[in-house]
C-alpha cells in the first residue's frame, strides 16, 4: 500500500550545529517560520536517538549526529516514522554531497550553494516514503477499525530481535503493535502512556 502526497505536508528542514544554521528550507505550504523550532531541538538533543515533539498542529522530529542537528516539522497528520524517514534520506544526502566543505561554505556565503539541493528535498518528499518504509493494517479495538501505519524498513530490517515493538499514537490513545521480520502484524494491544 503507498503513502498518500504528503508534499503538501512537510513544512521545513534544518540542518546545523549548536553554533550555526548551515541548511534551511521552508515549505511554500508551511504556515510560518520554524526558526525558533530550531533552538528549542538545539537545546533540547542529547543524543542521537530520534525525539519527537508535538506543537499545535504540527510533529517534529530532530536528532544530533556527532555534531551535527537535523531537524523536520510536518503537519499533525504526518506519522513521525515518515519524518524519521525523510530526515535519514536527507541528511545522509546532504552530508554526501557538502560534508567536506561544509564548515567552509558558511564563512563563504550559502544563498546560492545549497540550490541543487532544494529540488532534491521536493523529490524526496514525493519519492522517499514510499522507497524506505511499509505501510502495515493493524486493527485497533477502541477505534473498531483498522489503521494504516507506516514502518520504516530499516526499524524491522536492522532489529536484533523479533518481533519489533512499536507505539502507534492517534486519537487520544496508542496501540502498541509488534511487527515480525515480514512487516506482519503479530500481535495489537492498548496501552497507556504518561510523560
Amino acid at each position: 500500500m503507498n503513502i498518500p502526497d504528503i508534499s503538501n505536508l512537510i513544512y521545513f528542514i534544518h540542518f546545523g550545529t549548536q553554533e550555526n544554521i548551515y541548511f534551511s528550507w521552508k515549505s511554500k505550504y508551511s504556515p510560518k517560520a520554524f526558526i525558533f523550532d530550531y533552538t528549542i531541538a538545539k537545546d533540547a538533543i542529547k543524543s542521537d536517538i530520534y525525539f519527537h515533539l508535538n506543537k499545535g498542529d504540527v510533529k517534529i522530529v530532530y536528532q544530533k549526529r556527532n555534531s551535527f542537528i537535523y531537524i523536520i516539522g510536518g503537519h499533525i497528520s504526518v506519522q513521525f516514522q515518515i519524518l524519521e524517514a525523510l530526515l535519514d534520506h536527507l541528511s545522509k544526502r546532504f552530508m554526501e554531497i557538502y560534508g567536506d566543505v561544509l564548515f567552509d561554505i558558511f564563512h563563504i556565503g550559502t544563498d546560492d550553494f545549497f540550490k541543487d539541493f532544494i529540488s532534491k528535498i521536493e523529490d524526496a518528499i514525493k519519492q522517499i516514503p514510499n522507497q524506505v518504509g511499509n505501510v502495515i493494517r493493524a486493527y485497533c479495538r477502541i477505534c473498531g477499525k483498522y489503521v494504516n501505519v507506516y514502518v520504516k524498513k530499516s526499524m524491522i530490517e536492522d532489529a536484533e530481535d523479533y518481533p519489533v515493538a512499536l507505539v502507534y499514537m492517534h486519537h487520544g490513545h496508542s496501540l502498541l503493535l509488534y511487527i515480525d521480520a515480514d512487516f506482519k502484524v503479530r500481535g495489537a494491544e492498548i496501552v497507556s502512556i504518561t510523560g
